[in-house]
């Protein structure tokens, strides 16, 4: 069955295979350009963050041992399959928490970047090729991702193993350089290789898979896209068809979906996550940021913390929980991040693993969440909060943000950037290898192989 999806009556995985196929970096915006630059970036520094954890390593040890090969670079480790280094690099990007996200749909990079880099490393393509593929990824994720969401949410199921592993097989046959019809067939294979659930969320500090999926996605699409070039096949509604994923996923593929597709590019509107945890958290830590640039706040004469913010960063219990078991479950705990970043001035991941700070337990106490109908109203159009600190003389300290740090809207600058990745990286490499790194991925678009990118200075450091 194919139906309308905006420009005639392809099939949806024909029409955005199509695109993947012969999206080219000239013909995409400035715009959509930087913004793939910067998730390349942010995303190579957070798999060397990822790679300082014992878990890091433990993941780049069993892709090199189980995936291994010479085709391409677990970055900050060793060499293994496309596969394998797509797995590795994905799920190494994820743990440290602080990736991309989207307000509409969730986090794209740490799938999509991991799946596109293997990919385009593999067949040494240039940096631009790498661009068109990133952004080609996003594209898929979007106008599927948009479809689906809400059903994800009510149903438990975690959209980067499922849309995530679309996305990537459309990213990593565009860097394989796969014709218009083989990378409709990688989405229709990908289809029916998504899977992924969201039950790590009640019980994080025993679970790995909110790694380990974004992993699978990466690992999956590079598989099916890798299928698809091989000659294998996928059943062209495996989109939008009878049975397909929208449907068994969703409720459905709506008409229009892809009309205006090459036209607004979905990587617009992709965020960066500047502290650790969980995304709906960091409104209120922006938001306490912001009242304690008003002046040092004396912590022993706070008597009362009111946070106002929309539905669903409250809508769960391990949301406003105010007594984790774990770090993990910390991150995910808009009270505790509010309190974590009043006494240390930040969300980041060493900030996190001190959530039983005495400090911070005195204040828990005091702290009270509410949803603020404005707030419900424009979300999520937009993810604010604001933070009303009040003294025991009576003096109250405030802090209002509209969108949190990182949002397409209040992007970070690119000493940011650069700051956030020298943080990930730390000691593990030197400073002018790290510093040489940065200065191949700003200059991404001017690469003549993307191996100069994943491993710049390969014959000076260890990778």
């Amino acid at each position: 069955m194919t139906r309308t999806v905006g420009d005639g009556t392809r099939s949806a995985t024909a029409v955005l295979g199509h695109f993947a196929a012969t999206l080219r970096y000239e013909g995409i915006p400035a715009s959509s350009v930087t913004r793939a630059r910067q998730l390349v970036l942010d995303t190579v520094g957070l798999a060397l963050g990822g790679q300082r954890t014992p878990l890091g390593r433990a993941l780049a040890a069993f892709a090199a041992g189980r995936l291994p090969g010479d085709e391409a670079t677990i970055i900050g480790s060793e060499r293994a399959s496309v596969e394998g280094a797509a797995f590795a690099n994905a799920a190494t990007a994820k743990i440290v928490g602080m990736e991309d996200t989207n307000r509409a749909y969730g986090h794209v990079a740490v799938e999509v970047v991991p799946a596109a880099l293997a990919a385009a490393e593999s067949t040494r393509r240039t940096g631009r090729d790498l661009i068109a593929a990133v952004v080609a990824g996003y594209e898929v994720f979007g106008r599927v991702g948009r479809q689906v969401r809400q059903a994800h949410l009510a149903r438990g199921m975690d959209i980067k193993g499922t849309v995530g592993t679309l996305a990537a097989a459309a990213a990593a046959g565009a860097a394989l350089g796969l014709d218009s019809d083989r990378v409709g067939h990688a989405l229709a294979i990908a289809a029916s290789l998504a899977a992924g659930l969201e039950t790590y969320v009640h019980d994080p500090e025993e679970s790995h898979t909110e790694h380990l999926i974004a992993g699978f996605a990466a690992r999956h699409g590079v598989m099916a896209a890798r299928l698809a070039g091989s000659g294998f096949r996928g059943p062209k509604g495996a989109i939008d068809g009878p049975g397909g994923f929208a449907s068994a996923f969703g409720d459905g593929f709506g008409e229009g979906t892809l009309a205006d597709l090459g036209a607004r590019f979905e990587i617009e509107s992709a965020g960066v996550k500047p502290h650790a945890g969980c995304r709906h958290v960091h409104q209120a830590v922006d938001a306490v940021l912001e009242a304690r640039r008003q002046g040092a706040i004396d912590l022993d004469r706070v008597a009362q913390i009111d946070v106002g913010t929309y539905r669903h960063a409250l809508a769960a219990p391990f949301r406003t929980t105010l007594s984790p078991n774990s770090p993990a479950a910390a991150a995910y705990s808009l009270p505790v991040a509010t309190a974590v970043a009043l006494v240390f001035g930040g969300f980041a991941p060493e900030h996190v693993v001190r959530y039983t700070d005495q400090r911070v337990r005195a204040l828990l106490p005091k702290l009270r969440v509410r949803e603020v109908p404005e707030f419900q109203a424009f979300h999520p159009h937009k993810n604010g909060c604001l933070v009303r600190i009040t003294l025991d003389d009576g003096r109250v300290r405030e802090g209002r943000v509209e969108y949190a740090r990182g949002e397409p809207e209040h992007m970070l600058t690119d000493q940011e950037f650069e700051d956030k990745f020298r943080a990930l990286a730390g000691e593990q490499l030197p400073a002018a290898d790290v510093d040489r790194w940065i200065a191949a991925l700003w200059a991404l678009d001017a690469a003549d192989d993307v191996v100069t990118v994943v491993a710049p200075g390969r014959e000076r450091a260890r990778l």
